[in-house]
């Protein structure tokens, strides 16, 4: 597997350490801040459909609540001060960031300071803490606590920016894809931000048959520091946040830091404000389900390995 660098100096290689069908070499590359006109891509983009703010009935992430995605997409909160983003590309020190109550841009929202941030690891994770709490008007997302194993094939929402046309401002994209790979220790060395080494799960953007349809996405340039969530117990539960982009044989992947291998660390960075994550419990499934979800893979494979989509139960 080939993955395209954007704006990383003195790339290195790192063999992944589990056995892969896909290719044992991989060369990964962070998503940068990226040229305006970047945003997420969706295989057929619909505004009404995949805009959170176009505050339609037709928007892919209804009924669930987004108010705790900053306009900006690079915050997302997981409790009443702390958010996470991607630590090449994360809101500032001293910056403000706005959240929306709902997905009308013209109605309530509320802005806080950034008081302070540190990188989890040597990881692309950042947790941020704001200044003041938000309030309850704004969503704090929980985590799932979900193995390595069983994340593969999971449905996610993924989000990021909307540079079309016709973006309203702020913007919050959505589109949908299915969680193909998860690669441990993953290694970027640069001269440049986004150097660091972390777990990762790969989702494939598979336009043909296999794939999601008119939802199926993939990041690109910009995007990162949003998230990725999959629907846990009824509700959003983030899984990542956006670090790279990848491609091998003309089919491009995202690469996202996989939260749920690092619930311990950010817990101890938040401890000392006594805030902790909300960690969603996944039943692992049972023998049956397992032999059952190898057999779809080899029926239901997307341009690799692809098992059939499911959210969290």
């Amino acid at each position: 597997m080939r993955v395209g660098l954007l704006n990383v100096a003195n790339v290195c290689f790192k063999t992944v350490r589990r056995k892969m069908k896909r290719s044992a070499l991989l060369l990964f590359a962070f998503v940068a801040s990226a040229p305006s006109g970047s945003a997420l891509i969706i295989n057929a983009y619909d505004l009404d459909s995949h805009e959170r703010f176009s505050n339609d009935a037709g928007f892919i992430g209804n009924p669930h609540d987004w108010s705790g995605i900053s306009g900006s997409c690079r915050a997302t909160m997981v409790s009443d001060r702390f958010f996470l983003s991607s630590n090449h590309a994360h809101p500032g020190v001293g910056g403000n960031i706005s959240f929306f109550h709902t997905n009308d841009s013209g109605g309530t929202s509320e802005t806080h300071q950034i008081a302070a941030g540190a990188r989890i690891r040597n990881t692309d994770l950042w947790l941020g803490r704001l200044d003041t709490s938000v309030s309850s008007f704004v969503k704090k997302y929980s985590v799932p606590n979900i193995s390595s194993t069983n994340v593969i094939g999971t449905e996610v929402l993924v989000v990021g920016r909307n540079n079309n046309a016709e973006a309203p401002s702020p913007n919050n994209l959505f589109g949908r894809n299915v969680v193909d790979d998860f690669f441990a220790d993953i290694t970027i060395s640069g001269e440049e931000a986004g150097t660091g080494v972390g777990d990762i799960i790969l989702y494939d953007f598979d336009t043909g048959a296999g794939g999601l349809g008119t939802d199926e996405s993939r990041v690109q340039g910009g995007d990162s520091g949003s998230p990725v969530f999959a629907i846990a117990n009824g509700d959003p539960a983030m899984l990542g946040i956006h670090w790279l982009l990848a491609s091998e044989d003309g089919v491009f992947s995202s690469g996202d830091t996989f939260i749920s291998s690092y619930i311990s660390d950010i817990n101890t960075e938040m401890a000392g404000f006594g805030e902790s994550l909300t960690v969603v419990s996944v039943p692992e499934p049972s023998a049956a389900l397992r032999f059952s979800t190898l057999a779809l893979a080899g029926l239901c494979r997307r341009t690799r390995r692809r098992v059939s989509g499911r959210t969290l139960l």
